[in-house]
């Protein structure tokens, strides 16, 4: 049976899963992408009250006290999008 290239997929309890290989070097930096309120307050330049009501807002889940980064970045955007274009109309 020939042997095919396959990437490794690192499953560790980093809670991320990375491709690429079994042992990250040092030089390898992953950001997490579940955060705090706090923690994605002060990464977005926002109040933690903002962050948790803006999640009530956009619907976006705060599960185990954290919130994906992208999920609320992504809304977050979209709503501000959407009041761009009203304002304009």
């Amino acid at each position: 049976m020939p042997q095919t290239a396959a990437k490794l997929v690192d499953t560790s309890t980093r809670g991320d899963i990375h491709a690429g290989h079994a042992d990250p070097t040092e030089e390898e930096h992953f950001v997490a992408n579940h955060l705090t309120p706090t923690e994605l307050a002060e990464e977005l330049n926002m109040k933690r009250r903002e962050v948790i009501s803006k999640c009530m807002e956009m619907g976006v889940p705060i599960f185990n006290g954290r919130i994906d980064r992208s999920l609320f970045v992504t809304n977050l955007r979209m709503i501000a999008k959407q009041s761009k274009g009203a304002t304009a109309a």
